[in-house]
Protein backbone atom coordinates (compact mmCIF):
# COMPACT_ATOMS: atom_id res chain seq x y z
CA UNK A 1 0.00 0.00 0.00
CA UNK A 2 2.92 2.30 1.12
CA UNK A 3 4.73 1.69 -2.37
CA UNK A 4 1.27 2.19 -4.62
CA UNK A 5 0.34 5.66 -2.07
CA UNK A 6 4.62 7.39 -2.67
CA UNK A 7 3.83 6.46 -6.88
CA UNK A 8 0.60 8.44 -6.68
CA UNK A 9 1.51 11.22 -4.20
CA UNK A 10 5.84 12.16 -5.21
CA UNK A 11 4.95 14.07 -7.96
CA UNK A 12 2.79 16.94 -5.22
CA UNK A 13 4.77 15.70 -2.26
CA UNK A 14 8.73 15.45 -1.08
CA UNK A 15 9.39 11.80 -0.47
CA UNK A 16 9.93 11.85 3.47
CA UNK A 17 6.20 13.15 3.78
CA UNK A 18 4.54 11.08 0.86
CA UNK A 19 6.07 7.96 2.97
CA UNK A 20 4.79 9.54 6.48
CA UNK A 21 1.53 10.45 4.73
CA UNK A 22 1.18 6.89 3.52
CA UNK A 23 2.00 5.04 6.90
CA UNK A 24 -0.67 7.41 8.98
CA UNK A 25 -2.86 6.56 5.95
CA UNK A 26 -2.63 2.55 6.81
CA UNK A 27 -2.70 3.05 10.74
CA UNK A 28 -5.79 4.96 10.04
CA UNK A 29 -7.43 2.24 8.06
CA UNK A 30 -6.29 -0.92 10.24
CA UNK A 31 -8.15 1.66 13.17
CA UNK A 32 -11.02 2.27 11.10
CA UNK A 33 -11.90 -1.08 9.62
CA UNK A 34 -11.48 -3.09 13.16
CA UNK A 35 -12.16 -0.73 15.86
CA UNK A 36 -8.58 -1.73 16.97
CA UNK A 37 -4.57 -2.02 15.99
CA UNK A 38 -3.75 -4.97 13.26
CA UNK A 39 -1.76 -6.61 15.64
CA UNK A 40 -4.32 -7.12 18.03
CA UNK A 41 -7.52 -9.12 18.73
CA UNK A 42 -10.73 -7.75 20.48
CA UNK A 43 -10.82 -7.50 24.18
CA UNK A 44 -14.42 -8.56 24.98
CA UNK A 45 -16.52 -9.05 28.22
CA UNK A 46 -18.42 -12.02 27.95
CA UNK A 47 -22.00 -11.83 29.51
CA UNK A 48 -22.86 -15.08 29.48
CA UNK A 49 -21.68 -18.04 30.93
CA UNK A 50 -21.85 -20.37 28.55
CA UNK A 51 -19.67 -17.48 26.36
CA UNK A 52 -17.13 -18.18 28.51
CA UNK A 53 -16.90 -21.76 28.69
CA UNK A 54 -16.63 -21.60 24.88
CA UNK A 55 -13.73 -19.12 25.08
CA UNK A 56 -11.96 -21.19 27.71
CA UNK A 57 -12.36 -24.18 25.18
CA UNK A 58 -10.72 -22.26 22.85
CA UNK A 59 -7.61 -20.79 24.71
CA UNK A 60 -9.16 -17.21 23.93
CA UNK A 61 -9.67 -17.00 27.78
CA UNK A 62 -6.29 -13.79 27.43
CA UNK A 63 -9.05 -11.85 25.87
CA UNK A 64 -11.42 -11.65 28.45
CA UNK A 65 -11.84 -8.46 30.22
CA UNK A 66 -14.65 -9.69 32.84
CA UNK A 67 -17.14 -12.43 32.94
CA UNK A 68 -20.80 -12.46 33.96
CA UNK A 69 -21.48 -12.84 37.54
CA UNK A 70 -22.15 -16.43 38.18
CA UNK A 71 -19.87 -17.59 35.62
CA UNK A 72 -17.72 -20.63 37.45
CA UNK A 73 -16.22 -22.77 34.89
CA UNK A 74 -13.00 -23.14 34.32
CA UNK A 75 -11.74 -23.29 38.21
CA UNK A 76 -9.19 -20.43 36.63
CA UNK A 77 -12.40 -18.28 36.05
CA UNK A 78 -12.38 -16.65 39.31
CA UNK A 79 -8.96 -14.34 38.18
CA UNK A 80 -11.30 -12.48 36.03
CA UNK A 81 -13.50 -9.73 37.53
CA UNK A 82 -17.03 -10.04 37.05
CA UNK A 83 -19.74 -7.61 35.86
CA UNK A 84 -23.94 -7.71 36.16
CA UNK A 85 -25.23 -9.17 33.42
CA UNK A 86 -28.81 -9.93 34.14
CA UNK A 87 -31.68 -7.65 35.24
CA UNK A 88 -31.06 -4.36 34.85
CA UNK A 89 -27.77 -4.17 33.16
CA UNK A 90 -25.63 -1.16 33.45
CA UNK A 91 -24.41 0.38 30.34
CA UNK A 92 -22.02 2.81 32.32
CA UNK A 93 -20.08 -0.15 33.52
CA UNK A 94 -20.06 -1.74 30.37
CA UNK A 95 -18.23 1.39 28.80
CA UNK A 96 -16.16 2.02 31.61
CA UNK A 97 -14.20 -1.48 30.61
CA UNK A 98 -13.56 -0.23 27.10
CA UNK A 99 -14.11 -2.98 25.58
CA UNK A 100 -13.41 -3.67 21.75
CA UNK A 101 -17.00 -6.22 21.62
CA UNK A 102 -19.39 -7.57 23.51
CA UNK A 103 -20.41 -10.96 23.96
CA UNK A 104 -23.90 -11.53 25.00
CA UNK A 105 -27.17 -13.90 25.41
CA UNK A 106 -30.03 -12.24 23.31
CA UNK A 107 -32.70 -12.51 25.89
CA UNK A 108 -33.65 -9.84 28.53
CA UNK A 109 -31.77 -6.51 29.37
CA UNK A 110 -28.95 -7.99 26.49
CA UNK A 111 -31.33 -7.87 23.47
CA UNK A 112 -31.49 -4.10 23.73
CA UNK A 113 -27.38 -3.39 24.05
CA UNK A 114 -26.52 -3.05 19.76
CA UNK A 115 -29.14 -0.28 20.24
CA UNK A 116 -27.77 0.98 24.16
CA UNK A 117 -23.86 1.00 22.96
CA UNK A 118 -24.15 2.31 19.44
CA UNK A 119 -23.57 6.22 20.46
CA UNK A 120 -19.83 4.49 22.14
CA UNK A 121 -19.10 2.55 18.83
CA UNK A 122 -19.03 -0.90 20.55
CA UNK A 123 -20.53 -3.85 18.51
CA UNK A 124 -21.95 -6.60 20.48
CA UNK A 125 -22.41 -10.26 18.88
CA UNK A 126 -25.03 -12.61 20.35
CA UNK A 127 -24.71 -15.90 21.36
CA UNK A 128 -27.71 -18.26 21.25
CA UNK A 129 -26.85 -22.27 19.69
CA UNK A 130 -30.11 -24.17 20.10
CA UNK A 131 -29.44 -27.11 18.25
CA UNK A 132 -26.07 -29.95 17.99
CA UNK A 133 -25.20 -28.30 14.52
CA UNK A 134 -25.86 -24.55 15.38
CA UNK A 135 -23.53 -25.23 18.88
CA UNK A 136 -20.86 -26.53 16.79
CA UNK A 137 -21.23 -23.34 14.31
CA UNK A 138 -21.11 -20.89 17.58
CA UNK A 139 -17.54 -22.18 18.23
CA UNK A 140 -16.20 -21.47 14.45
CA UNK A 141 -18.26 -17.79 14.43
CA UNK A 142 -16.99 -17.13 18.08
CA UNK A 143 -13.30 -18.31 16.29
CA UNK A 144 -13.27 -16.22 13.64
CA UNK A 145 -13.68 -13.10 15.98
CA UNK A 146 -10.00 -13.14 16.70
CA UNK A 147 -7.79 -13.89 13.96
CA UNK A 148 -4.64 -13.21 15.14
CA UNK A 149 -5.21 -16.72 17.18
CA UNK A 150 -5.57 -18.89 14.44
CA UNK A 151 -5.14 -21.99 16.66
CA UNK A 152 -8.48 -21.09 18.38
CA UNK A 153 -10.01 -21.72 14.89
CA UNK A 154 -8.35 -25.29 14.93
CA UNK A 155 -9.63 -26.02 17.84
CA UNK A 156 -12.95 -25.03 17.04
CA UNK A 157 -13.31 -27.42 14.05
CA UNK A 158 -12.35 -30.47 16.30
CA UNK A 159 -14.56 -29.26 18.58
CA UNK A 160 -16.95 -28.84 15.66
CA UNK A 161 -16.19 -32.14 14.85
CA UNK A 162 -16.21 -33.55 18.25
CA UNK A 163 -20.53 -32.76 18.66
CA UNK A 164 -21.24 -33.90 15.45
CA UNK A 165 -19.68 -37.54 16.05
CA UNK A 166 -21.20 -37.58 19.47
CA UNK A 167 -24.78 -36.67 18.00
CA UNK A 168 -24.54 -39.60 15.54
CA UNK A 169 -23.74 -41.80 17.78
CA UNK A 170 -26.89 -40.93 20.64
CA UNK A 171 -28.70 -41.26 17.47
CA UNK A 172 -27.40 -45.39 16.63
CA UNK A 173 -26.93 -46.48 20.59
CA UNK A 174 -30.33 -45.01 21.50
CA UNK A 175 -32.93 -44.60 18.70
CA UNK A 176 -36.30 -45.52 20.44
CA UNK A 177 -38.22 -48.55 18.59
CA UNK A 178 -40.66 -47.76 15.38
CA UNK A 179 -43.87 -46.67 15.84
CA UNK A 180 -43.32 -46.42 19.73
CA UNK A 181 -44.20 -42.81 21.58
CA UNK A 182 -42.02 -40.82 22.57
CA UNK A 183 -41.49 -40.37 26.41
CA UNK A 184 -42.39 -37.27 28.03
CA UNK A 185 -40.12 -35.60 29.64
CA UNK A 186 -39.98 -32.41 31.92
CA UNK A 187 -37.09 -30.56 32.70
CA UNK A 188 -37.60 -27.89 35.62
CA UNK A 189 -34.69 -25.27 35.27
CA UNK A 190 -35.96 -23.37 38.70
CA UNK A 191 -38.46 -24.19 41.67
CA UNK A 192 -40.00 -20.80 42.82
CA UNK A 193 -40.93 -19.85 40.44
CA UNK A 194 -41.35 -22.38 37.92
CA UNK A 195 -39.45 -22.60 34.93
CA UNK A 196 -39.01 -24.38 32.33
CA UNK A 197 -37.14 -25.06 29.13
CA UNK A 198 -38.30 -24.93 25.26
CA UNK A 199 -37.28 -26.73 22.33
CA UNK A 200 -34.65 -24.38 21.56
CA UNK A 201 -31.64 -25.75 23.38
CA UNK A 202 -29.05 -28.15 22.52
CA UNK A 203 -30.28 -30.23 26.17
CA UNK A 204 -33.52 -30.27 24.14
CA UNK A 205 -32.42 -32.43 21.05
CA UNK A 206 -30.56 -34.44 23.01
CA UNK A 207 -33.86 -35.58 24.51
CA UNK A 208 -35.50 -35.80 20.98
CA UNK A 209 -32.77 -37.70 19.52
CA UNK A 210 -33.23 -40.29 22.72
CA UNK A 211 -36.76 -40.79 21.86
CA UNK A 212 -37.86 -38.13 24.38
CA UNK A 213 -40.17 -35.31 23.83
CA UNK A 214 -39.94 -31.95 26.05
CA UNK A 215 -43.82 -31.58 27.45
CA UNK A 216 -43.14 -27.34 26.86
CA UNK A 217 -41.29 -27.57 23.40
CA UNK A 218 -43.74 -25.32 21.80
CA UNK A 219 -43.85 -22.36 24.62
CA UNK A 220 -43.20 -19.00 22.51
CA UNK A 221 -40.13 -18.06 25.59
CA UNK A 222 -36.90 -20.07 25.51
CA UNK A 223 -37.80 -20.53 29.64
CA UNK A 224 -41.18 -20.30 30.03
CA UNK A 225 -43.06 -20.14 33.41
CA UNK A 226 -45.68 -22.82 34.33
CA UNK A 227 -47.62 -24.00 36.16
CA UNK A 228 -47.52 -27.14 38.63
CA UNK A 229 -51.50 -27.85 37.18
CA UNK A 230 -50.16 -27.35 33.58
CA UNK A 231 -47.07 -29.80 34.21
CA UNK A 232 -49.74 -32.30 36.40
CA UNK A 233 -52.08 -31.88 32.88
CA UNK A 234 -49.37 -32.78 30.82
CA UNK A 235 -48.46 -35.81 32.77
CA UNK A 236 -44.61 -36.20 32.34
CA UNK A 237 -42.85 -39.61 32.46
CA UNK A 238 -39.53 -38.29 33.53
CA UNK A 239 -38.37 -35.37 35.02
CA UNK A 240 -34.86 -34.32 34.60
CA UNK A 241 -33.90 -32.31 38.03
CA UNK A 242 -30.62 -30.13 38.90
CA UNK A 243 -29.19 -28.95 42.03
CA UNK A 244 -30.82 -25.15 41.25
CA UNK A 245 -34.39 -26.85 41.83
CA UNK A 246 -33.36 -29.88 44.53
CA UNK A 247 -30.61 -28.89 46.62
CA UNK A 248 -31.09 -31.64 49.03
CA UNK A 249 -32.98 -34.75 50.15
CA UNK A 250 -36.18 -32.61 51.54
CA UNK A 251 -37.06 -30.50 48.18
CA UNK A 252 -37.00 -34.04 46.47
CA UNK A 253 -39.35 -35.13 48.53
CA UNK A 254 -41.53 -32.25 48.32
CA UNK A 255 -40.95 -32.87 44.33
CA UNK A 256 -42.44 -36.37 44.96
CA UNK A 257 -45.64 -35.33 46.93
CA UNK A 258 -46.60 -32.30 44.93
CA UNK A 259 -46.19 -33.71 41.28
CA UNK A 260 -48.78 -36.56 41.06
CA UNK A 261 -47.25 -37.88 37.21
CA UNK A 262 -46.00 -41.07 36.27
CA UNK A 263 -42.11 -40.08 36.75
CA UNK A 264 -43.06 -39.71 40.32
CA UNK A 265 -44.73 -42.62 40.47
CA UNK A 266 -42.15 -45.07 38.93
CA UNK A 267 -39.82 -43.01 40.04
CA UNK A 268 -37.99 -41.64 37.20
CA UNK A 269 -36.55 -38.54 38.37
CA UNK A 270 -32.75 -37.87 37.49
CA UNK A 271 -30.62 -35.32 38.94
CA UNK A 272 -28.01 -33.34 36.69
CA UNK A 273 -25.70 -30.67 37.13
CA UNK A 274 -27.37 -27.37 36.11
CA UNK A 275 -24.55 -26.07 34.74
CA UNK A 276 -24.26 -28.95 32.16
CA UNK A 277 -28.03 -28.82 31.81
CA UNK A 278 -28.62 -25.24 31.51
CA UNK A 279 -25.36 -23.68 29.39
CA UNK A 280 -24.92 -24.72 25.90
CA UNK A 281 -21.15 -25.69 25.69
CA UNK A 282 -18.91 -29.02 24.48
CA UNK A 283 -19.54 -29.72 28.37
CA UNK A 284 -23.65 -30.58 27.30
CA UNK A 285 -22.14 -34.21 25.39
CA UNK A 286 -20.96 -35.08 29.76
CA UNK A 287 -24.67 -35.48 30.58
CA UNK A 288 -26.30 -36.99 27.33
CA UNK A 289 -25.78 -40.48 27.41
CA UNK A 290 -27.56 -40.29 31.46
CA UNK A 291 -29.97 -38.78 29.80
CA UNK A 292 -30.24 -41.17 27.00
CA UNK A 293 -30.43 -44.00 29.64
CA UNK A 294 -32.92 -41.94 31.81
CA UNK A 295 -35.32 -41.91 29.19
CA UNK A 296 -34.33 -45.34 27.49
CA UNK A 297 -35.68 -46.90 31.84
CA UNK A 298 -38.62 -44.81 31.09
CA UNK A 299 -39.67 -46.55 28.32
CA UNK A 300 -39.32 -49.81 29.47
CA UNK A 301 -41.74 -49.22 32.48
CA UNK A 302 -44.79 -48.20 30.77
Amino acid sequence: MIQRCYCSLRRSLPIKRALITCILLGISIGFSLFGQAEDKDPKVLALSPHIVEILYDLQLESQILAVAEGTNFQPEVVKHPTIKAHGQINIEQLVKWQPDLILAWPYGQASALPKRLKPFNIPVVFSDPKTFEALGEEYIKIAHLFPKHPEALIKARIIRSQLQQSFQRLATQYASPLNVAPVRVFLPISDSPLRTLNKNHPIMEIIQLCGGQNVFAEAQSPAPLVSEESVIQRSPELIILSRSVVRDSQALQLWRERLKVPAVKDGHLVEIHPDFLHRPSVRTLKVADKICQAIARSRQTR
